[in-house]
């Protein structure tokens, strides 16, 4: 029997517990760092799809300063501007047994109207007719009517939804002069002036059946029409008519040798259409369009979207620096254009040969998106100077000696102007230039790049994205796409963070703006348990561990003494 001395007991059992306790943290160790971590290299998680499809392209309004509407186009519901040339205006029925009925590009200083050619021979009732999908009791009707040359029948008529009745008619009719019809009796409209050839009048006719809400000053069950201004005073609507359900714009069975033209009509129940929106000219959206599309929308300076049924005319912006932007849904797929950038200065004298002046050449009316050292002012000017100097965004003016490089201004839209001083002391100044700086990528801010949070638990990630031009972002959640969208200028994008599994998750949010500058910004984040640690360790039992750990003890003792 092996006996072994007190100071050889201690050392055998501080020699046991040693051991154990390597062996126990080596194996707890092998457990935290056995939660597995996806691995995917950087080239993946950084991947981004094309985020420009250029399937909406905007034409006009051009990046220039407008100091006057567009000449011929006026704000309106149906407007024309989406038609093509000969062909029959959308959106309406047409009637053309004994006429010809088409869109044409201009006439007397209306741009896309529809035209009425009524021949030599008085056929049928020809013209065109609107059908609502919801009756109306009250409202107001506006538009543009032209014909030329006075003949019987040219007339506007409403009819109801319950049997087809007729219950306002208006127009030219026998003698030649404005009239109104009731049960098949003419009456002269009051007030008006007689009708005129090739003379575009503007008509509003408003409206209010029985039972309608107050509306106008008008009683129940009347209408009045103003005409270029001047108001006829209330009519009776036809007793047995009970709503508004169609109207009809056209010529009846004695007209002839006539052509009658229409254009801007508006009806006040369209929520984008405000009523005397069609009085003055505006401004043309068009747009080059390479998909089908369910659904087309703009967005001026950042507002809400306002559906159009394609090219239109917007009112005149205020003075100042505007944008707009296109957007389209084809089946739940959603697209858009990039944003347009325009100025309107309506204070800008009509242009007339300068006697004395101040221009500036550079910076243009445009957007700047590369990198630049600085930004060249240069300007022109037939003046003797004693002085020159300039002013950017209204600060004070700045000293220059003639042409000048001045530093890059910071993102976003910029104003300058020139001013010059001769030696009477008569001040002079340039008109002002409107011009917008975006050379940087989106900054993204607001959310660490790495977080750890509990299984099941919630949290939503939150960026920030800062970039005057806005655009479009992705979402990637370990590398695959999870959220896709636009933005604007300082927006938040947020997204749910999936914590039903421990283990790693990489989100990774890519913004690019409308220049195609891109940047990104990565949240790796790491979901832990909270649950009691097994037993089981990978790799080892912990019930067989404590036994082979005292056998290897024992192995050691053993082959200590045997060689004592």
């Amino acid at each position: 029997m092996l006996k072994f001395s007190k100071k050889s007991n201690l050392k055998t059992i501080f020699l046991c517990f040693f051991l154990t306790s390597i062996i126990l943290f080596s194996a707890i160790r092998i457990n935290n760092m056995n939660t597995p971590i996806s691995k995917q290299s950087n080239n993946d998680i950084m991947k981004s799809p094309n985020l420009s499809a250029n399937e909406l392209i905007i034409i006009t309004p051009e990046n220039i300063t407008y100091t006057e509407p567009m000449s011929g186009y006026y704000p309106a519901t149906y407007g024309f501007e989406n038609d093509d040339i000969g062909s029959n205006p959308k959106g309406w029925y047409i009637e053309e047994s004994g006429a010809t009925l088409d869109v044409i590009g201009e006439i007397d200083g209306h741009a896309k109207v529809v035209r009425l050619d009524e021949g030599s021979s008085a056929e049928g009732w020809d013209g065109i007719y609107y059908s609502l999908s919801t009756p109306l009791t009250y409202g107001t009707i506006e538009f543009y009517w032209m014909f030329d040359s006075i003949q019987n029948e040219i007339y506007s008529q409403t009819r109801d939804s319950t049997g087809n009745n007729v219950g306002m008619t208006f127009g030219v009719f026998t003698s030649y002069v404005w009239r109104y019809v009731i049960a098949g009796l003419y009456y002269d409209l009051p007030n008006v002036d007689a009708p005129q050839a090739n003379h575009w009048y503007k008509i509003r006719l408003d409206f209010r059946f029985t039972g309608a809400p107050a509306y106008m000053g008008l009683n129940q069950h009347k209408y009045n029409v103003t005409i270029d201004g001047i108001n006829s005073g209330e009519i009776d609507i036809k007793s047995e008519s009970s709503d508004l359900n169609s109207f009809f714009l056209g010529t009846g069975t004695n007209c002839a040798n006539v052509k009658v033209y229409y254009d801007a009509i508006g009806y006040s129940w369209d929520p984008n259409y405000n009523i005397g929106d069609n009085l003055n000219e505006g401004l043309l959206l068009s747009y080059a369009n390479s998909t089908s599309l369910d659904w087309v929308g703009y967005s001026l300076d950042g507002l809400a979207n306002k559906t159009i049924l394609g090219n239109t005319t917007i009112p005149m912006p205020a003075d100042g620096l505007h944008s707009i932007q296109v957007f389209g849904n084809n089946s739940g797929i959603m697209y858009e254009s990039d944003i347009r950038y325009f100025t309107v200065d309506t204070s800008v004298e009509p242009p007339t040969p300068p006697t004395s002046y101040i221009n500036i050449i550079t910076p243009e009316n445009t957007t700047y998106t590369e990198p630049m050292s600085g930004l060249l002012l240069s300007y022109e000017s037939n003046l003797n100077l004693d002085w020159i100097g300039y002013s950017l965004d209204g600060q004070a003016n700045i000293t220059i000696l003639g042409n000048t490089t001045i530093p890059i201004p910071a993102d976003g839209p910029h104003s300058i102007q020139a001013f010059g001083n001769d030696s009477l002391g008569v001040m002079y100044e340039s008109n002002i230039r409107y011009f917008t700086i975006d050379t940087h990528a989106p900054v993204i801010s607001g959310i660490d790049s790495i977080i750890e949070l509990e299984l099941d638990s919630s949290y939503i990630i939150d960026w920030i994205i800062t970039d005057i031009s806005g655009g479009t972002y992705n979402i990637l959640k370990n590398a695959s796409i999870e959220s896709a969208g636009t933005f604007e200028n300082i927006e938040i994008i947020s997204i749910n963070v999936d914590t039903s599994e421990s283990g790693y998750l990489i989100y990774t949010l890519i913004a690019q703006d409308v220049y195609n500058k891109t940047s990104s910004h990565t949240v790796i984040v790491k979901i832990i348990s909270q649950e009691e640690p097994s037993e089981e360790i990978p790799g080892f039992n912990v019930i067989i561990l404590f036994p082979v750990t005292f056998i290897a003890i024992g192995v050691i003792i053993k082959f200590k003494y045997k060689n004592k």
